[in-house]
């Protein structure tokens, strides 16, 4: 089900989440897309939300750059354009990348999963300066040491805040 199915029409959509009206002829259906994107993160409970991820997934890979012998971060600026990298890469190449590869996602029972996250911090590796991760072993527990440490660190966050 589409998620725009559940109301009637787009402009009731935006009357009730309160974006600002623009000329429906003039923007196509992708960029209306992008522009609700935009609207819903640029909201302030979205972008904390954000900004608090962004943190803790900084802090997780300081974590497991300590904890790890193969993982290297040079400074704390590193690890937050490691963390801004890898949600921009977990969040537009990741989703593509699963999508093209679901036969042989299928058929290795879902295994093939670890080579699209090795490849996603491969290619954090290219872009990002000062990191650095040594083989397929360190880069499959750095992913999982990040992942576990950013989750406690949202839970923490996000249950004291919502107090």
């Amino acid at each position: 089900m589409c998620f725009f199915q559940s109301f009637r029409t787009y402009s009731t959509w935006k009357k009730i989440n309160g974006i600002p009206p623009f000329d429906s002829k003039s923007y196509s259906s992708i960029s209306r897309s992008a522009l609700i994107s935009l609207y819903l993160l640029w909201k302030p409970d979205n972008m904390l939300r954000f900004i608090i991820k962004t943190l803790s997934t900084s802090v997780a890979v300081l974590v497991a750059a300590y904890v790890l012998k193969g993982v290297h971060v040079q400074d704390v600026q590193t690890a937050l354009l490691v963390a801004l990298v890898l949600g921009l890469l977990n969040s537009f190449i990741r989703p593509l990348l699963v999508i093209l590869t679901i036969p042989i996602t299928i058929i290795t029972l879902g295994l093939f999963l670890i080579v699209i996250n090795y490849f996603i911090i491969r290619l954090t590796t290219q872009i990002v300066p000062g990191f650095s991760v040594d083989g397929w072993l360190p880069a499959l527990l750095f992913s999982l040491l990040v992942s576990f440490v950013s989750s406690i660190i949202e839970a923490i966050a996000g249950s004291s805040s919502e107090k």
